[in-house]
């Protein structure tokens, strides 16, 4: 560990905690308290106001369990999930009974229809973030780009997309103005554009797909309106594609990202072949969402809460790290991003360390992390949050490695 915390040391610059540029937070949520607490810039009183009422709504959820646990139970009943029309008639939404049907489509397919499901407790800390101010809204665009090579048909990646946005409901999702609920739409077009840099040399195309990530990572997605899921082709010779992709993080997690790329690659790869390609059934985020809110998990998930949050109660202060500057009076969204990459050699040597201890690589890396971070501070007593995929939660359901949305743990 001694020898990883010297080598983190001599591989980070000594300006690697700069803020200069605006990055996209991956897996990572602002908690409402700390929101409330940090949106204090004057003209946001209105807006500071709404957050503090639902800070403290939220927080009087988390400490009255009787009153906890009446909300499940009235958001598990049928009553609370409802199917409408685009005339807005409402219905009732049909049991799944362990089937992985497109829930919402009317029977003639003629009309849309739109199933309102509550949020989960990550969303609503994403929704709440995204309300403070456009730069805390844009904190939480996630932006891709993926390079095509061969016969590639700008029609076919179309319909492709086309058929992801199909097959997962969370890419059809919208959510109300007062993020009470969200609204998960029946198939509709995928939002797609194209155009045609062939004409241009290297140089120009390199600016033009960065330009077009830059303006995605500094729009703002209209979470009630939508689209949260947008994707551009560009086309740079005739064999070769730039295909960027860009979501709301409410919306989809970094696991849900290799899932999109692993479908799409398939798929295209079964059109180039001329063949037909049924992919394994996926697990629905509506589907993710009423697991949750059954009584069996809704004990188990309250059993874990209460754990951690005993084992949280009392948390240490805000580490203070050896930067350059001092920690800002209000939170901000600027952010920078620095990876570190690890000869073969050193690799290697890690892993045989983490075995000597009869520990994964991950346990091990996160052991050096916080003995580093012990070296810089000080602190014996640490907090680090590590993002989990929360699809892997819900074992034994048909699906759920294929499940699309935000389920970040």
């Amino acid at each position: 560990l001694n020898d990883l915390a010297n080598y983190l040391d001599q591989k980070l610059p000594s300006k690697a905690f700069e803020t200069d540029s605006v990055l996209p937070m991956h897996d990572s949520t602002t908690t409402a308290p700390a929101l409330a607490s940090a949106v204090a810039n004057p003209g946001l009183d209105a807006i500071q106001m709404q957050l503090q009422v639902l800070t403290r709504q939220l927080e009087a959820l988390r400490k009255d369990e009787p009153l906890q646990r009446a909300t499940s139970a009235s958001i598990a009943s049928d009553r609370n999930i409802e199917v409408e029309d685009t005339n807005g008639t409402p219905g009732h939404l049909p049991p799944l009974n362990g089937t992985h049907q497109q829930i919402g489509i009317s029977k003639n397919g003629a009309e849309k229809t739109v199933v309102n499901f509550p949020l989960t407790e990550p969303q609503k800390e994403l929704w709440l973030a995204a309300q403070a101010n456009e730069d805390a809204s844009r904190a939480f665009n996630q932006v891709f780009a993926i390079h095509l090579c061969g016969s590639v048909k700008a029609e076919a990646v179309a319909g492709i997309l086309q058929q992801l946005v199909d097959r997962h409901d969370s890419l059809r999702t919208t959510f109300a103005a007062d993020g009470s609920s969200q609204r998960i739409s029946s198939p509709g077009k995928c939002h797609f554009s194209f155009r045609d840099l062939s004409v241009s040399n290297n140089v120009e195309q390199e600016c033009e797909i960065t330009k077009a990530m830059e303006e995605e990572n500094e729009m703002i997605f209209d979470l009630v309106k939508g689209p949260l899921f947008r994707t551009r082709l560009f086309q740079l010779s005739k064999d070769r594609f730039a295909l960027v992709l860009a979501a709301h993080h409410i919306v989809m997690d970094g696991w849900s990202i290799g899932v999109l790329l692993r479908e799409f690659s398939r798929l295209y790869e079964a059109y180039e072949r001329g063949t037909d390609l049924v992919l394994e059934p996926a697990m629905q985020y509506q589907e993710f969402i009423q697991w949750q809110m059954a009584p069996e998990n809704g004990k188990t998930i309250e059993a874990a809460e209460n754990y951690w949050f005993e084992r949280f109660s009392r948390l240490p202060h805000d580490v203070e790290l050896p930067a350059d500057r001092s920690r800002p009076p209000v939170k901000t969204y600027r952010s920078a991003e620095k990876r570190l990459l690890l000869d073969p050699a050193f690799y290697n040597s890690v892993k045989q360390a983490a075995a000597a201890q009869d520990c994964t690589l991950f346990v091990f890396l996160l052991t050096a992390l916080k003995s580093w971070m012990f070296r810089l501070t000080g602190e014996q007593d640490l907090v680090v949050g590590i993002p989990m995929a929360g699809q892997l939660t819900v074992a034994g359901h048909t699906g759920n490695r294929s499940l699309v949305g935000h389920c970040v743990n």
